[in-house]
């Protein structure tokens, strides 16, 4: 499933999109390796996004083209060096 990943502004970092099976929820911890140094992300809120298939109808869809799910997270958590 699509997801488009929100960053606080604080971490500096640019919104991404990103394939992902498992959807994180309020409260888990999200780290993207290919971002830097930054440490893990708590995510704050997740927010699927359904389309109606055709009006006047009460079946919703996960939308085919674009981000399925909206996924903000807050301020990163800095890792301590590790001591190798």
């Amino acid at each position: 499933m699509k997801a488009l990943i929100s960053f606080d502004e604080s971490s500096h970092v640019e919104q991404h999109t990103a394939d992902i099976d498992i959807v994180p929820r309020q409260g888990d911890f999200f780290d993207l390796p290919d971002i830097g140094k930054h440490g893990p992300f708590p995510v704050e809120r997740v927010i699927f996004r359904l389309t109606r298939t055709a009006p006047g109808i009460a079946k919703l869809e996960v939308p085919t083209v674009g981000p399925a799910v909206l996924i903000y997270l807050g301020h990163s958590i800095e890792q301590p060096p590790s001591s190798s």
